[in-house]
């Protein structure tokens, strides 16, 4: 484990409405909060934890510039635990990009790797409930795999999706691995496409009743388009793949599915008449094909053509309400923003959460206890990044 030094926060950048910081009882359902031990931090992951409390799971650099993988528990009010935070690495260099909660304890999937001159490999960390390294399994071979989502499937068992770059044919494919409770590897596959789009890191992977489902990015002749994968759950081969386009580059970032069996797509589109970006919303059936009323995707641009949106996670409401995380950008200025649509694509609100500099949304999920929702981003400047996490109701208040 690495040593970092430890610096006081000794500045915050103010969020809009951000005047909750010492949450009192009355206060549970709204309040914004920052972490940091060095000002290094960046978020990835967020998710509710049995007391009614969060776990968030990101990255942050020592001395060295050396990453490791930086894991913060609270309580419901957004107070750190007393052991937080857990500082977690690998020999070299590690980040955590996805976390899920258990009963005993919590399992990190992240990547890492050995040395300055090697390629990252898939990471897997399970730790007690006080952030205690339980064990830790490092998998790769002769290529360079950043993981994106990490799946407990419905046997119990861990599915980690990564994006793979293939140094032979020089493109970027999936690799999936599924993993018992003790971290030992009992299957994996390589998922090719005709070429993943190099700056979409993020693989999310959920399970259906029948079938695992990939969403990613493609580039094809140079044109980025959404890509859904439907993987045999015996083997994890690639059952069906398929791409959806629209005008513009789209990125794919996150998949959920819905009451209905239905699945929603969410990410961003650049917008060719404006050049911005757009949030992207698209419903598809689970064997992949189209649903009624959506046979165009729906999209979310920034006011006037001149502010770009990007949607990065989506949780289901209800069955007739999503949530959106993202980042709205203007002129260099990046805010948090979280929209809401109806069942039909149509928007309901849209909030931001913002001041200068920059702040990222990153993740959301929606809280069993009060139904509300817990948004995990990143708030900092130009040199420098703290974990923020944002406790809403269920329509985006605070």
């Amino acid at each position: 484990m690495k040593k970092l030094r430890y610096t006081p926060v000794i500045f915050v950048l103010l969020l809009t409405a951000c005047n909750k910081y010492d949450i009192q009882p009355e206060q549970a359902n709204g309040f914004i909060k920052f972490y940091s031990s060095t000002l290094t931090e960046q978020a990835y992951d967020v998710k509710e934890t049995a007391d009614g409390g969060y776990v968030a799971i990101g990255a942050t650099n020592d001395e060295e510039g050396l990453r490791a993988i930086y894991m913060v528990k609270t309580d419901k009010y957004g107070n750190e635990e007393s052991w937080s935070p857990a500082i977690l690495s690998g020999d070299y260099d590690a980040v955590g990009t996805s976390i899920q909660v258990e009963s005993d304890g919590y399992v990190i999937l992240g990547y890492s790797k050995e040395a300055d001159t090697s390629d990252y490999d898939i990471y897997l960390v399970k730790t007690d409930l006080q952030g205690n390294m339980v064990w830790e399994t490092r998998t790769g071979a002769d290529s360079d795999e950043r993981s994106g989502n990490l799946l407990v499937t419905s046997s119990g068992e861990y599915l980690a999706a990564a994006r793979r770059y293939d140094k032979v044919y020089g493109k970027y494919n999936y690799r999936i691995v599924l993993f018992n409770t003790s971290g030992v590897v009992v299957r994996e596959s390589i998922v090719n496409s005709d070429g993943i789009d190099a700056s979409a890191l993020n693989a999310y992977i959920i399970e259906n009743q029948d079938n695992y489902l990939i969403c990613g990015t493609e580039n094809i002749l140079g044109k980025n388009v959404i890509n859904v994968i439907l993987l045999v759950k015996e083997n994890l081969r690639s059952e069906r793949n398929e791409d959806y386009t629209q005008s513009g580059d789209l990125t794919g970032n996150c998949i959920q599915e819905l009451s209905d069996g239905n699945l929603l797509v969410c990410g961003t589109r650049s917008n060719p008449s404006t050049g911005m970006g757009d949030i992207y919303l698209n419903k598809i059936t689970a064997s992949l094909g189209t649903v009624a009323g959506w046979e165009t995707a729906k999209t979310f641009p920034g006011e006037d053509g001149q502010v770009s949106l990007s949607g990065k996670a989506v949780r289901i409401i209800d069955d007739n309400s999503y949530a959106v995380v993202g980042t709205r950008t203007e002129t260099g200025n990046d805010d948090i923003i979280l929209l809401h649509s109806d069942a039909s694509g149509t928007e309901v609100s849209r909030q931001i959460f913002g001041d200068e500099e920059f702040q990222q949304g990153m993740s959301l999920e929606v809280t069993g206890s009060d139904g509300g929702l817990i948004l995990v981003g990143n708030n900092g400047s130009e040199d420098n990044s703290m974990i923020a996490l944002v406790k809403t109701d269920a329509a985006g208040k605070l």
